[in-house]
């Protein structure tokens, strides 16, 4: 029977809190922390219920621990059940009878204790869903902000939901900062939260992708960069990149005084990998003899070790530099500090352009992913999850460019823009015109 009710688990000090089981508790059963309650240490939120059993005079508990993220969400829970004697040690309940009692109290719990906390914890920016409109959640490796990758697809998002008609999209949430090991458990919250689109950006994400689809084959999964089908359930973008690559190494090509140009990759592959050797071509159509150095990091994110690559290019003669995805920040913020130099930068990210170290930025690209999530909001209503691929290019609006006139408009030649220009124009009126990109061969450079 139920007994005299319930108690938070925060309000209790750390002498009178149960002894929770790895991993929430160090072994031994105190606070990983002296003197700290573990939910504080954990920043956990929980409620204990007590339950008396008869027959054998002991006390059969039962804990639901909420862990929440920074904005207060509920992003998961633990459910721990157990009999603890007079000293309180942690036992395993056998008895059947127990394990139904115990059923019925955790249904109660999910029932009500967590869904009302759950609004409880709800930000108070979050948007509330409307009426029939889908619910979209966004999974990235850095922030909304990084001014590169994450903030292009962030971005279209907000421009879309803002452009399509009200209450179409009922509910956004991005989810940033996430590795892939972290991946499964963010795509489960959201299912569980009935989000309907949930796109996982980045190319690191595909193992997670693939198990998510299997997992719950009514969930809109979107997935990029690459050119395969995944899933039914999965649609698969693919940015062209090979067009602005092409475009920014006309630029550098035509900039370069040392006749030796450098970028800054994160890893051969996806679209990192079409934007780099369209860069080659595009160098190699204004200035055949021009010396290009190619250089991969191994990540996406690592700014200091991007910083340190574009240093060594810089060193080793280069008088121009380019790089893709959010860790050639790091690269731009190398060039920025050679102040005095003849050193620039061609970006990847309009919001480059804005930036303190933006000066020396000449031009800038971006993906425009707007139309990437409309297709999916309509797609969706259609009742087609997946099992097609969404090109992104010039032709059909995926890409924006644009030229930094207030700060480098000095470098910005006659000759230069109409180039650019030119040349923009045959890719918006003829899509793949670049189809040799993947012909690449960097050792040959």
């Amino acid at each position: 029977m139920l007994a005299e009710g319930k108690q938070s688990l925060c309000d209790r000090s750390d002498s009178e809190s149960p002894k929770l089981p790895d991993p929430l508790r160090s072994k031994g059963g105190r606070p990983k922390k002296k003197g700290q309650n573990p939910c504080e240490y954990w920043d956990l939120k929980g409620f204990w219920f007590d339950f008396t059993w008869q027959n054998r005079g002991e006390r059969a508990e039962v804990i639901i621990i909420l862990k929440k993220n920074l904005t207060n969400e509920i992003i998961g829970y633990t459910i721990i059940i157990g009999v603890f004697n007079s000293i309180r040690e942690f036992l395993i309940p056998k008895e059947e009878k127990m394990k139904r009692i115990f059923g019925c109290a955790m249904a109660l719990l999910v029932l009500c204790g967590i869904v009302s906390c759950a609004k409880k914890g709800e930000s108070a920016d979050t948007a509330q869903p409307a009426e029939g409109g889908v619910k979209v959640a966004l999974i990235v490796s850095s922030t909304i902000d990084d001014k590169g990758w994450c903030q292009a697809m962030h971005d279209g998002i907000i421009q879309a939901m803002q452009e399509m008609p009200a209450g179409a999209v009922a509910d956004y949430k991005a989810v940033e900062n996430t590795q892939p090991a972290d991946t499964m458990s963010a795509i489960r919250t959201y299912v569980n939260q009935g989000f309907n689109i949930i796109i996982a950006h980045g190319s690191q994400y595909r193992a997670q992708v693939e198990e998510a689809a299997a997992e719950f084959p009514d969930v809109m999964f979107a997935f990029g960069t690459t050119t395969d089908i995944i899933a039914d359930n999965v649609f698969s973008y693919m940015p062209q990149s090979e067009e602005t690559g092409f475009l920014s190494g006309i630029i550098a090509g035509m900039t370069t005084q040392k006749n030796r140009v450098g970028l800054v990759g994160p890893i051969d592959g996806g679209d990192s990998a079409r934007y780099n050797r369209g860069f080659v071509l595009g160098v190699q159509s204004v200035k055949p003899d021009c010396k290009i150095d190619v250089t991969h990091i191994g990540d996406f994110n690592d700014m200091v070790k991007s910083g340190e690559f574009a240093e060594n290019l810089i060193v080793g003669g280069c008088d121009v530099l380019t790089g893709s995805s959010q860790q050639a920040l790091g690269a731009l913020r190398t060039v920025a500090k050679y102040s005095n130099d003849e050193i620039w930068w061609v970006g990847q990210d309009l919001a480059q352009i804005g930036l303190d170290e933006g000066y020396k930025c000449i031009a800038a690209s971006s993906y425009n992913y707007k139309a990437v999530l409309a297709g999916l909001v309509e797609n969706y209503n259609k009742g087609v999850l997946g099992g097609d691929i969404i090109a992104m290019n010039f032709s059909n609006g995926g890409f924006e460019w644009g030229w930094n006139t207030e700060k480098c408009g000095h470098k910005i030649t006659p000759e230069i823009q109409q180039a650019v220009e030119a040349k923009m124009a045959e890719f918006k009126s003829t899509p793949d015109l670049v189809a040799n990109w993947s012909e690449v061969d960097y050792s040959k450079l």
